[in-house]
């Protein structure tokens, strides 16, 4: 059966099942590209600031952590302009931004979840709803058939597969990019740890 055929078969539950998976598929491709890490923490640039820094060149280590556009070089270009508080002081403003930088890599995370939850509930809503009018029908013609049923419970079974089909990719996307962001939250931490014992002249 062509695929076509297949969704008009499951009835009018089919279409925001189908929508949910263009969006499922349309935020993993998005955030599948805007959490990779080599964007988010170019090695080429780490080595370049730290090099900067090591020489003390910290206005030329902001400007270049500035052109930077990455996540890193805005935690980091924070750290060396207040280089001059305590390391505590340092170490939780460094925080502070690294909680914003993450959260930005969040966008759009709660749809994979939700569409993750909601669509094999809306298939099973169109398992319910094709079975009332399977038996609805047979009720109609006055006798039981079993050819009708059976036509019926197979267009009703249709939605579950369809809810499910979008549904499990959808969660395992969203475990993905959840388990991509906690690695970069990591690695952020790491890198800004070096750079807060660089400012202060100590050892990690």
């Amino acid at each position: 059966m062509e695929f076509y055929e297949l969704l008009l078969k499951g009835g009018p539950v089919m279409l925001p099942i189908a929508i949910a998976s263009i969006m499922a598929l349309t935020v993993f491709l998005e955030r599948m590209y805007s959490v990779r890490e080599a964007k988010l923490i170019p090695e080429t640039f780490l080595l370049e600031f730290y090099e900067l820094l090591q020489q003390n060149r910290y206005l030329d280590a902001i400007a270049r952590g500035k052109s930077s556009q990455c996540s890193i070089g805005n935690i980091l270009v924070v750290a060396v302009e207040n280089r001059s508080l305590t390391r505590e002081q340092l170490k939780s403003r460094i925080e502070e931004v690294g909680k914003q930088e993450i959260a930005s890599l969040d966008k759009y995370i709660i749809v994979l979840g939700v569409i993750a939850s909601v669509a094999p509930l809306m298939g099973l809503l169109g398992t319910v709803w094709g079975m009332i009018d399977a038996f609805r029908a047979i009720e109609a013609l006055g006798e039981p058939n079993v050819s009708h049923l059976a036509e019926g419970i197979y267009k009703a079974l249709v939605t579950t597969l369809a809810g499910l089909a979008v549904g499990i990719p959808a969660l395992v996307a969203h475990r993905w990019v959840l388990r991509k962001i906690d690695v970069i939250a990591t690695r952020f931490e790491r890198e800004s740890l070096q750079v807060l014992n660089l400012l202060h002249n100590e050892s990690e």
